[in-house]
């Protein structure tokens, strides 16, 4: 039991590290070295942890924190968005709100109210 409340610890550490660099550059590798030990090990910790990858995690934050602006700011650049929550370049971004979302996020923008807020409920929640 030790062991594994040790464990819950680490990766909940990691896990917050990963939130509060959400926009920087994030690697499976630093992240992992950080922890002092193999990506491979790491990843499989972090998923037995938080129920999914480190990479579908960053994604899934990332796009958390992207909803709000999606919706609050209808003259902010998609472009603004994607580079400001971490994404390289917009194309990143869309690829990436397409595969988690089902759609772009100018589809989203056209949703009304109601099921935006319902998609963001659905997204932020833990897996």
């Amino acid at each position: 039991m030790i062991l594994d409340s040790r464990r819950r610890f680490h990766s909940a550490r990691h896990v917050y590290r990963i939130r509060l660099h959400l926009a920087e550059q994030i690697t499976l590798a630093g992240i992992a070295r950080e922890a002092g030990c193999s990506s491979y090990h790491f990843a499989r910790l972090f998923q037995a942890y938080a129920g999914e990858t480190p990479f579908e995690f960053l994604r899934r934050l990332r796009l958390v924190t992207a909803l709000p602006m999606l919706q609050e700011d209808p003259s902010a650049s998609v472009t603004e968005i994607a580079l400001s929550i971490g994404y390289d370049t917009s194309a990143a971004f869309n690829k990436s709100f397409r595969k988690t979302l089902s759609m772009n996020p100018s589809d989203f923008r056209k949703l009304g109210k109601d099921r935006q807020d319902e998609v963001s409920y659905a997204l932020s929640r833990p897996r």
